[in-house]
Parts: C-alpha cells; structure tokens; sequence
C-alpha cells in the first residue's frame, strides 16, 4: 500500500501540467500587477484577454518546490469569471516560473512572453 501512495505520489509531483484548462471563454477581465514598478492594471479587452489566455495555456508546467518566503516577482494576475468571482491567481516570478497556490513552477519550453504584459501596461495602467 505505502509503495502505490509513493508511486502516486511521484507521479503527481512530475507530471506536467498546464497554468489554466481550456475552459477559459468564461474570463471576463484580468487584473495585472507589475512587481518592478509598482503599477497595475486591468485588462477588459477581449482580444487582449485571448492574448494572454493562449500564452498561458501554452505553458506547460512541472512542480518545483513548495512556495515558501520570497521576495519580488515580475507580474500577479489575477483573472475574474463572468460572474466576477476569482477563477485562477498566479504569480509570474520570471519568464521560467510560476507559483500557483502553494507551489512554485518551473514552465518548459518557450518562456512567458513578458513582452505583450510589457505592451498592455504601457497602454492600460493606472
């Protein structure tokens, strides 16, 4: 019995996943924190929000290590359902990482385009 919860266990830890689900069409808006600047903004713009849905549905992920006490990050999103409830908070860290919840995430293969946040900033923020 131990060795299936070890097994199942590890399979859990390394196995690959994605920052959010396909089932993203209910995203009404994304707030956006910038951790080097200070400044945040929302973003409402449904092709924007499709922008940054389809950089994060592209990443995938692998758990690294519980999230314990750090300092600075790049960006916190925050994206709202329609019905203005929280769906998913994440924190990028860097291009290369993520925490979401209790973990923090290393993202394989292409890093975040911080580009685009970088764009959407200049034009959005407060």
């Amino acid at each position: 019995m131990l060795t299936i919860l070890v097994v199942a266990a590890g399979i859990w830890w390394f196995m690959p996943s994605k920052i959010i689900a396909n089932d993203v069409d209910q995203i009404s808006y994304i707030k956006v924190g910038n951790g080097s600047t200070g400044k945040q903004f929302t973003i409402t713009d449904k092709d924007d929000i499709n922008s940054i849905i389809k950089m994060l549905q592209t990443s995938n992920i692998r758990k690294n290590e519980l999230n314990g006490a750090r300092s600075g990050f790049s960006y916190t999103m925050e994206l709202y359902s329609n019905d203005g409830s929280l769906y998913k908070n994440l924190t990028l860290m860097n291009e290369k990482s993520v925490v979401i919840g209790s973990f923090l995430y290393n993202i394989q293969g292409d890093a975040m385009d911080f580009a685009l946040l970088n764009q959407l900033e200049e034009n959005l923020a407060e």
